[in-house]
């Protein structure tokens, strides 16, 4: 029996390869970035998964809620933007029940990215509920939980719990950069070293 003909009894536990994942940014903008305590941290690290995300040709997919009245995505997450990302306004807290963003996100599954890495924020609300609705309709869905904020503490902590519970494979930002990677000798791998050595994850607090 091949690897391909194997049923995965633990789909959401498998590694990500970069060939089957896509990104997904949340909602990381100005109005609601200043009220997030690790706001600092989880830019970096959202930073980090779009450089290994360009470098490593993944589809990138930016949510932005009602940027009327919380305005725009952040100058230093669309500045780091890979060609060809795709920014959707949405008006649903769930990126999943907004039809633009559902219907993104199918064609990238039908196209082989159905490995689906969330980060943005807020964890307890707009990523959650994203997250959810993509399990439900069959996905794998990874949360990035050190790129990923809310505005208590708590309320990420539950969140993710939840997330957990329900399937999500919860992972950190270097970890599934480098499951991406795979390997130390890439230009890819290079392209990014300096971004890792320069993080400074204990920036933010505990998210």
């Amino acid at each position: 029996m091949s690897d391909d003909d194997r049923t995965d009894p633990l789909p959401q536990r498998r590694r990500s390869r970069a060939g089957e994942a896509s990104l997904i940014v949340v909602d990381v903008q100005e109005k609601l970035f200043v009220a997030i305590p690790s706001g600092p941290k989880v830019e970096a690290n959202i930073g980090l998964l779009l450089d290994a995300a360009d470098a490593l040709d993944m589809p990138v997919t930016v949510t932005e809620h009602m940027a009327e009245s919380i305005g725009p995505t952040r100058g230093p997450v669309t500045e780091r933007l890979p060609k060809g990302a795709a920014l959707i306004a949405k008006t649903h807290f769930s990126g999943w029940d907004e039809p633009k963003v559902r219907a993104h996100l199918e064609s990238l599954a039908a196209a082989g990215h159905g490995d689906f890495a969330i980060c943005g924020l807020e964890a307890h609300v707009c990523v959650q509920q994203t997250a959810l609705g993509l399990l439900e309709a069959g996905h794998r869905v990874r949360i990035v939980a050190d790129a990923a904020g809310s505005r208590d503490y708590e309320d990420r902590s539950l969140a993710l719990e939840r997330m957990r519970d329900a399937g999500c494979d919860i992972v950190s930002t270097e970890a599934i950069a480098f499951e991406w990677l795979e390997r130390g000798d890439t230009p890819a791998f290079k392209k990014l070293l300096r971004t890792i050595r320069d993080r400074r994850p204990s920036d933010g607090g505990d998210a």
